[in-house]
C-alpha cells in the first residue's frame, strides 16, 4: 500500500492512457474496474488511512524481528503503539479522545487479545530493569506514564521472575532490598552521576557502571538487557543449515545422514 501511495500519479497517468483502452475485450471489466479505482480520491483515502493506523504495528513487528537486544523495549512499545494506533483512529473520524469508536474498540481487543497470548513474566522483568523508565524526563514526557515500580501487572509479574529465578528465600530478599535501592533511587543510587544518566545512557551500559553495589539485580540485568525477543538469529541458522544438507544431499553420497542418491 505504500508503494501505490508512492507511485500514485504513475498509475493515474497509466490508466487515463490511450494504451489503456486496447485491452482485449473480455479484460475490460477488470480494467474499468482498476481505472475507477485509481481516480477515485476516496479509495486514496482509505488506502492512506490504513496504511497509517497500520504503521505503528508494522514499525514495531519489524523492530523486534531482529536478532539485537529489545526485549527490554516490548513492554513499553506495545503500550505506545496501542496510543498511536487509537491517535490514527480517532484522527480519522474526528473524535474526541473520550468518545467510544466502535473500529478502534475491535482494533484495540484484537491487539490485546495477541498482547496477552505472547506477554510472558521476563518481558516485566525486563521492561523494570531499563533505568531510562525511572528518569524525571521519561516519566514527566506523557502524563499517563508511571515507573515500572508504580505499575501492578508490571510488579506482578517481576515478583513472579524473582522467585523462580533466586530459588533461596534469603536471595529473593536481596533482589527485592537490591531492587527497592534501584527503583527509589536511594543509597548507591541517590548519587547525581546515577540519576542524570538514566535517561541519556543505555540501560546496559548504565548498570555495568553504576550497578555493582547490587551484585544480584546489575546480573540479572546483564541477562535480560542483552536478550533478543524473536527466533529471528536462530532461524538463519536453520536456513544456513538446511542449505549445507541440500548441497551435501545432491552429492554422490552423504554418509553422515547415510543418504546415498544411487
Amino acid at each position: 500500500m505504500e508503494r501505490f501511495k508512492l507511485i500514485k500519479r504513475g498509475l493515474q497517468a497509466m490508466v487515463i492512457s490511450d494504451e489503456w483502452t486496447s485491452y482485449r475485450e473480455e479484460d475490460m471489466g477488470k480494467a474499468n474496474f482498476v481505472k475507477e479505482k485509481i481516480l477515485n480520491d476516496d479509495w486514496w483515502d482509505k488506502l492512506a488511512y490504513i496504511v497509517n493506523f497500520t504503521k505503528p504495528i508494522y514499525d514495531m513487528i519489524r523492530l523486534c524481528d531482529t536478532n539485537k537486544p529489545c526485549l527490554y523495549l516490548v513492554y513499553e512499545m506495545w503500550d505506545s503503539m496501542i496510543e498511536q494506533v487509537k491517535l490514527e483512529i480517532y484522527k480519522k473520524e474526528s473524535r474526541p479522545n473520550s468518545e467510544f469508536s466502535s473500529f478502534y474498540h475491535v482494533v484495540y481487543e484484537i491487539l490485546v487479545a495477541r498482547w496477552e497470548k505472547s506477554n510472558t513474566p521476563l518481558h516485566c522483568l525486563a521492561h523494570s530493569l531499563n533505568s531510562r523508565l525511572y528518569s524525571d524526563e521519561w516519566i514527566l514526557g506523557d502524563p499517563s506514564r508511571v515507573a515500572p515500580h508504580r505499575d501492578g501487572e508490571v510488579s506482578r509479574e517481576r515478583m513472579k521472575c524473582f522467585r523462580r529465578l533466586f530459588v533461596l528465600n534469603d536471595n529473593v530478599s536481596k533482589v527485592m532490598d537490591e531492587y527497592s535501592l534501584f527503583s527509589m533511587k536511594s543509597g548507591p543510587f541517590e548519587d547525581l552521576t546515577c540519576i542524570s544518566r538514566m535517561h541519556y545512557m543505555d540501560p546496559k551500559s548504565w548498570w555495568e557502571n553504576l550497578g555493582a553495589q547490587t551484585p544480584l539485580l546489575q546480573s540479572l540485568a546483564f541477562k535480560v538487557l542483552g536478550q533478543p525477543t524473536s527466533s529471528s538469529c536462530s532461524e538463519q541458522n536453520w536456513s544456513t543449515y538446511a542449505l549445507t544438507w541440500e548441497k551435501q544431499a545432491k552429492s554422490k553420497s552423504c554418509p553422515r545422514f547415510g543418504f546415498h542418491p544411487q
